[in-house]
């Protein structure tokens, strides 16, 4: 009986992660997102984002190509217009967000954190979110969409 209650209290938490949504065209999901750090992350759509604090997401994939860089893309829409997210991120500090650095080959499994301040004069509303990893000469590693609210 322990046993059980120990192998389902391990697939639980392999399974819990925030639900997103894929990009489409081909492009990949993560194996898993942590929308809001993977202590406390959502796990239900719309993810609250609050005005004066930090958003953190951390997200575990599976790279699909051989890369020397990596740079992470973030857009929002809100009332049918597309705005770039600055990640506050450049192609020289990008590296530094993997749990294991660049290069990244074919096949290794790794994780990126992101930490963005949303800033307090941001719109409050709810915004499609989508989040995408890219490599060398802008190959697509990942990408998902969110369904996010604003507080």
């Amino acid at each position: 009986m322990f046993k059980l209650i120990l192998v389902l209290a391990f697939v639980s938490t392999i399974l819990a992660q925030t639900p997103v949504k894929p990009c489409g065209n081909g492009k990949i999901l993560p194996k898993a997102v942590y929308f809001g750090g993977r202590q406390s992350f959502c796990s239900q759509p719309p993810c609250i984002l609050k005005r004066g604090k930090t958003g953190i997401t951390e997200i575990d994939f599976t790279s699909p190509i051989n890369t020397k860089t990596i740079m992470p893309k973030a857009t929002a829409k809100v009332f049918g217009m597309t705005i770039d997210l600055k990640l506050g991120v450049t192609p020289a500090s990008a590296c530094a967000l993997l749990q294991k650095g660049c290069p990244l080959r074919k096949g290794d499994l790794t994780s990126i954190k992101i930490a963005k301040p949303v800033e307090k004069s941001a719109m409050v509303g709810t915004a499609d979110v989508e989040f995408s990893l890219v490599g060398d000469n802008n190959q697509s590693i990942f990408c998902y969409k969110l369904k996010t609210t604003v507080v």
